[in-house]
């Protein structure tokens, strides 16, 4: 499971250049949809690690991006409060439930690990959908200045390769022509 996560925010990583976060947030999600829906299946029990490691693939992307995307969401001067709000709840969580689920699972059986993982999917994509909801107006305006800045930038970076390449063609037509000025000098020597 660890693997498939760290191998999943690798991945992540270079998909964070094409996707925007709240695209990989839902792709994680529906990875994390389709790791349940597989391991509910009555399929050898050889297929467990397929749907763990899915399970581990659909929640790597999620967390960096959502930390990723609190400042567009709510602002530089509330984003630090933001983002150690999120972190204490991922580590809560993290202590939390796997002895929460451990009582749960001696109360009953472990069978229910696919339904209480279909139920946590559920909240997460509901808290995910309710974030977008309240935030969408400040985060589409974020990302619209984000991307003008990107688009200013690649313009100033043209006009500066415009002109470096206006400079080198001065300097070689100032070379030609001291060359041929050199060369005509010593025709005219001779």
């Amino acid at each position: 499971m660890f693997a498939s996560v760290m191998i999943g925010r690798i991945l992540s990583g270079f998909f964070a250049i094409k996707f925007t976060d709240m695209r990989l947030v839902h792709a994680g999600i529906a990875i994390v949809v389709l790791g349940c829906l597989v391991l509910v299946l009555p399929l050898p029990l050889w297929f467990t690690p397929v749907c763990i490691c899915l399970l581990g693939l659909g929640c790597a992307p999620v967390y960096p991006s959502l930390i990723h995307a609190t400042p567009a969401r709510f602002g530089e001067e509330l984003s630090g409060r933001a983002i150690s709000i999120q972190m204490a709840g991922s580590y809560v969580g993290s202590i939390l439930m796997p002895p929460a689920f451990g009582l749960v699972a001696i109360k009953t059986s472990v069978i229910v690990w696919p339904v209480a993982l279909a139920l946590f999917v559920g909240c997460l994509l509901l808290c995910v959908c309710l974030l977008d909801y309240v935030t969408r107006k400040k985060l589409h305006n974020a990302f619209a200045t984000e991307r003008i800045k990107d688009i200013l930038h690649q313009v100033e970076k043209m006009a500066e390769l415009r002109r470096r390449l206006r400079k080198e063609r001065r300097r070689e037509r100032r070379k030609n022509k001291l060359k041929q000025a050199r060369i005509k000098r010593k025709l005219d020597r001779h």
